[in-house]
């Protein structure tokens, strides 16, 4: 039986062999659109590790960065903090 595919586990094997580049940034939020219940237990460890990508060198990983973000924020809740 086949291990199913978990997107932090994606997240980390693109950045473990240096194959981040914009196609895999798109990738996630493909992933997270087809399984967005997964996307509470993933959030904190996704931003980890793409958020350093908002400063890549490549246009294109930046542009899919921004794509991704554009996506992921309005699925997150407001977190109302006490005055």
């Amino acid at each position: 039986m086949r291990t199913p595919i978990r997107p932090t586990s994606c997240v980390s094997d693109c950045l473990l062999f240096n194959c981040v580049h914009a196609e895999a940034v798109l990738g996630m939020k493909d992933l997270f659109s087809l399984h967005p219940q997964s996307l509470g237990s993933s959030l904190a460890r996704l931003f980890d590790k793409v958020f350093d990508l908002i400063s890549d060198e490549d246009l294109y990983v930046r542009q899919a960065v921004r794509t991704l973000f554009e996506f992921l924020l309005p699925l997150i809740p407001a977190v109302r903090l006490p005055s």
